[in-house]
């Protein structure tokens, strides 16, 4: 039958597509420390398909003098986090504070804030 110029083969393929947003992240109001301080601000993160313990974080800061690289961690599970920073620096000015959460796809949201 296959050499049957009358006969049509023909196949079937089906695909299922499966969207993944972005995961999401609250924002932080601007700081103003003085001195040497710890401080623990609260936020929010979301995502629609990894697991919310299996979230990662980067927290930069734009003037490593007023505020450390190191000076970052994030504890908390859930939806609910908290950015810990230790100001370990007498260093007077102002750094902005990106950071970003990545799903296991690597997607990611972000959100910035001042410390003063």
């Amino acid at each position: 039958m296959p050499n049957d110029p009358c006969v049509i083969l023909s196949a079937t393929k089906r695909v299922q597509v499966i969207q993944d947003n972005a995961p999401t992240i609250s924002s932080l109001s601007n700081q103003t420390y003085c001195g040497v301080q710890t401080d623990s601000l609260s936020f929010t993160v979301g995502d629609d398909r990894t697991a919310l313990a299996n979230l990662t974080f980067t927290i930069t800061s734009s003037d490593t003098n007023v505020i450390s690289s190191n000076a970052f961690s994030v504890n908390g599970s859930g939806a609910t986090r908290n950015l810990i920073i230790q100001k370990v620096s007498g260093t007077p000015g102002t750094s902005t504070i990106a950071f970003q959460v990545f799903d296991e796809l690597g997607q990611s949201a972000a959100s910035t804030f001042t410390i003063t």
